[in-house]
């Protein structure tokens, strides 16, 4: 007769569920593993170590039926998956799983899940426009062909995926400029970031199921992470190694910032000067900026005053850019008067001082705080990425658009409308109506 072994308290929990029933995992007397259903005497082998992970690593794993698993754990295309950081289990119907590609818009969190995450989660293959990179300065028109970006997904030859960018550089840098404003007056104060305690994923998640459900909790907003309480009632976070845990704000804009100011310093056509005295500007000032991320507390004073004063500077020169970088992916013509450029933005014109007051509109309280300058280059970045998107779409062949949640939530309404009919599927509503907790 067949043993079942069952699994001891002190071990994470086993919840695999297939169909609407728990699947339980057994060996047999050579101590061969299944998976056996619970629902009936049904069982399956589990054959290799993917299958045998899924079956034991704790988490809810929700699958329609034997095949989605195999299916999962084989490596093929499916419309499932763990967010891990989010702990959520999801299921994406828009995702392929065969020639049915439904292309969609998904906002994200940077630092918790992104689409990158998502799409080798599921094990997606084929071409996915993507917030990561950016289009090089002023080559992106209403009829160019989208560029692939500098993406993880793009290194070797073996990827079975190819990402391409969906931004202009100049709105990029301002913004990621923009960003460090705040923390460029005089008198602002140095705060030293509270250090998270973790743990490794699989202590982690065998203590949140131990733990009393009152000491459980969850982040409010985009930063929606699950936490428990120890027992000197300090919040414990599991520790992944992700690339979107390790996503920081500061970083990434300082490198954007760079690379503009490279790629200007040797821009050859339309508008060079300008270009180029614009990358001069932010290079002028980015070895202020490492020091006081370096040291914020020893940059008080007069050189935050400086730095502030030509950030301030090179923001105005990349406004020009950033305008112009506007007028070209949206097919308008230039315009001498700055003050009477419209942008031709999503389905009806609006000047940009309007579209900026809409992007303080998003429903986000951050964004709504945000001052006059990141909410301009936070409309350019729209601008770009809304007829990015629809190049995507007319193209055919491309799985979906990841973004960050602002910039989907700006764009929802105009993106689901007629003629373009493209879902957008919001942080809110993926962690919402599109899953369900793995915990």
């Amino acid at each position: 007769m067949a043993q079942t072994r069952l699994a001891q308290p002190d071990v994470i929990q086993r919840r695999l569920i297939i169909g609407h029933y728990r699947t339980d995992v057994v060996e047999d007397e050579a101590g061969k593993e299944f998976a056996k259903v619970a629902s009936d005497d049904r069982k399956f082998p589990l054959k290799n170590a993917k299958e045998k992970e899924f079956a034991h690593d704790g988490y809810a794993r929700r699958y329609k039926d034997e095949s989605e698993f195999k299916d999962h754990a084989n490596g093929r295309p499916v419309h499932v998956g763990l967010a891990r950081k989010l702990g959520c289990w999801y299921r994406l119907p828009q995702l392929p799983t065969g020639n049915d590609t439904k292309f969609f818009v998904l906002g994200e969190n940077h630092g918790a899940f992104g689409y990158r995450e998502l799409l080798a989660e599921s094990n997606q293959t084929g071409n996915v426009l993507g917030e990561g990179g950016y289009n090089d300065i002023l080559s992106a028109t209403a009829t160019s062909d989208l560029a692939e970006n500098d993406s993880p997904f793009n290194e070797g030859t073996d990827s079975p995926l190819t990402e391409y960018g969906m931004e202009n550089i100049a709105a990029k840098a301002a913004f990621s400029l923009a960003v460090f404003l705040p923390k460029l007056q005089a008198d602002s104060k140095t705060r030293t970031p509270k250090v998270k305690k973790t743990e490794p994923e699989a202590d982690w998640l065998a203590h949140y199921q131990a733990a009393d459900p009152r000491k459980r909790g969850t982040g409010s907003g985009l930063n929606r992470v699950p936490y428990y309480k120890d027992g000197s009632d300090e919040k414990v976070y599991a520790s992944y190694g992700t690339a979107a845990e390790s996503y920081d704000t500061t970083t990434t804009a300082t490198r954007i910032a760079k690379a503009f100011a490279d790629k200007a310093a040797i821009y050859a056509g339309d508008h060079e000067d300008k270009v180029r005295s614009a990358g001069a500007a932010v290079a002028a000032f980015l070895p202020d900026l490492k020091a006081i991320i370096a040291d914020p507390g020893a940059a008080e004073g007069r050189l935050k005053t400086d730095t502030r004063a030509k950030v301030l500077a090179a923001l105005k020169q990349l406004n020009e850019i950033a305008f112009l970088e506007s007028i070209k992916m949206s097919g308008e013509k230039a315009v001498a008067d700055k003050a009477t450029l419209t942008t031709k933005y999503p389905v009806t014109y609006q000047t940009t001082t309007k579209r900026r007051e809409a992007v303080g509109d998003n429903t986000d309280i951050k964004a709504k705080k945000w001052d006059k300058e990141k909410k301009k280059f936070m409309a350019h970045r729209d601008v770009a990425m809304y007829y990015s998107v629809l190049k995507a779409k007319a193209q055919g062949d491309f799985i979906m658009a990841g973004m960050g949640d602002h910039h989907a939530t700006d764009l929802k309404a105009a993106l689901e409308a007629d003629p373009h009919n493209i879902p957008v599927i919001t942080f809110e509503d993926f962690v919402g109506s599109k899953s369900t907790s793995a915990l």
